[in-house]
């Protein structure tokens, strides 16, 4: 379905600039508005409850980075992108990839980046009520936590984190 992979294209590609935007901020991210707790979650067994909605190979950093929504996040249509509804969680992995000689990405048969290692995992998360905290930085009712592949959060709350400083 072509539709469906532009919506979800567009999904990442607005995951993609907000999280380029923060690396921006991280310096600034002790003076940032952000939650103090976590309230997203890791989404444990997510591989075998979330639809991989897209995966994308990122030229310009040389990752991957693989799309995942729940069954909420799934299910809005290609006309309404910006509205989610309660209960949406979209997640993206990030890997690193395998790289030649010269420090180029090697493919594979059908062209795609070869994956070699998850380094981190990007879940944002739509609830009623979310996203106060963030103040004048707020997304609508969306908060976001990166985690590293075990589930423990990359960057707590209030720390220079990726996820919180700049969405």
């Amino acid at each position: 379905m072509p539709v469906k992979r532009l919506v979800v294209g567009c999904i990442a590609a607005i995951l993609m600039v907000c999280l380029a935007a923060s690396i921006f901020f991280v310096g600034h991210a002790q003076s940032l508005p952000a939650p103090t707790i976590d309230r997203v979650g890791f989404p444990a067994g997510y591989k075998d409850t979330f639809h991989l909605l897209y995966t994308f190979d990122n030229y310009q950093n040389r990752q991957i980075r693989k799309v995942y929504g729940n069954d909420a996040a799934a299910s809005v249509n290609p006309g309404q992108v910006f509205n989610f509804p309660y209960g949406s969680i979209v997640l993206f992995e990030s890997y690193t990839v395998q790289e030649d000689s010269a420090g180029e990405p090697v493919l594979d048969a059908n062209g795609r980046f070869i994956p070699v290692n998850l380094t981190t995992i990007f879940v944002m998360r739509k609830e009623q009520g979310f996203g106060t905290d963030y103040k004048e930085l707020r997304n609508g009712e969306w908060e976001y936590v990166s985690y590293r592949p075990d589930g423990t959060t990359a960057h707590p709350p209030r720390v220079p984190a990726v996820a919180h400083s700049a969405i």
